[in-house]
Parts: C-alpha cells; sequence; structure tokens
C-alpha cells in the first residue's frame, strides 16, 4: 500500500489516514493531542501514545526534546511507545506484536526516553 508522500508512509502503515483507527481491539486516535503535545497514535483507554520517528529524532536537540515530552507524558500517566519509522516498513507484523503487548500487559507511565519510573527500560524499538 503507497502513501501519497513518502514522508507520511510509515505512519500510513500503522493506521489510515482515517481519524479513529483499531488495533486489537483498542481505539487509537491519529494525530491527537495530549497535553501540549500531538500524539502520532493514542489510545486514549489505555493512555498509550505510539510515536513513529524518522531520522530527525536522532539529533541531539530533538533526542533533548524527545525526553522532556516522554518525561510530561508520563508524569501525566501516559506510556509512549517509540518506534523507528523504517521498522514500520521493514518489520510491521514485530511491531504489531509489540504495541499488541504493551496493550496487554500496561505497564507504569515512563519518566522519560531511556529510563521509565525505578530504572526500569523505556518503550522503544
Amino acid at each position: 500500500m503507497a502513501c501519497a508522500r513518502d514522508k507520511a508512509a510509515p505512519r500510513g502503515r500503522c493506521g489510515r489516514s482515517s481519524a479513529v483507527e483499531r488495533f486489537f481491539g483498542a481505539k487509537f486516535r491519529r494525530q491527537h493531542p495530549v497535553e501540549k503535545y500531538i500524539a502520532d497514535f493514542a489510545c486514549v483507554d489505555a493512555k498509550l501514545i505510539v510515536e513513529v520517528d524518522g531520522l530527525s529524532h536522532t539529533i541531539p536537540e530533538q533526542v533533548e526534546f524527545d525526553a522532556e515530552r516522554d518525561r510530561v507524558l508520563g508524569e501525566n500517566g501516559w506510556r509512549v511507545f517509540r518506534v523507528k519509522d523504517s521498522d514500520v516498513l521493514s518489520n510491521a507484523p514485530v511491531i504489531a506484536a509489540k504495541i499488541e503487548q504493551a496493550l496487554m500487559n500496561p505497564l507504569p507511565p515512563l519518566g522519560g526516553r531511556g529510563q521509565g519510573e525505578g530504572g526500569a527500560p523505556a518503550e522503544r524499538d
């Protein structure tokens, strides 16, 4: 399935362009406002955000911004699951299984990129 813009292709593969998607029975909202941010995909019921990150998320300033964003969202009860856009395209079944696992086994909110509460590793793939 090809998307109109290459830039949007990984997000398009995760969910069609409609505002609400169903994934393993969970309702995800695309480009959903959460706190002062816009989440790529948000499941409000599970308080789970799925972020599809491109190469720009490896730039030090963006890494710092993402860590602060994840911290703020975590403090407000949200879990953030980050996935590389290239993995969405090349490993969609694996990514889908990990999202399903996050939906089925809710963990405490994360305290920021790379480290969750109590030193637990962040949900990132």
